[in-house]
């Protein structure tokens, strides 16, 4: 996830929002960093709304986590999601 990367190198605090829907059987998930927009099917047997604002919520904290543990330069920053669930 390079933009969060970007945003937490030059910030302290770098705001997220996620969704997730479902229609017509299918669930999806999203997350927009500003102009940087991620999404994707859920996969799981589970197809419903709840289930994809979970995905979306796992998938930016893996991100984060993920730079946390690649440099620690990245430590100490706030990541501030915005959950409509």
């Amino acid at each position: 996830m390079r933009a969060l990367e970007e945003r937490f190198r030059s910030r302290t605090r770098v705001a997220i929002a996620t969704d997730g829907s479902f229609d017509k059987g299918v669930a999806a998930w999203a997350a927009c960093l500003e102009n940087v927009e991620f999404g994707g099917p859920v996969t799981t047997e589970d197809q419903s709304a709840f289930a994809a604002e979970v995905k979306a919520i796992d998938f930016v904290l893996t991100a984060a986590a993920k730079l946390g543990k690649a440099d620690a330069a990245y430590t100490g920053k706030e990541l501030v999601l915005m959950i409509d669930s």
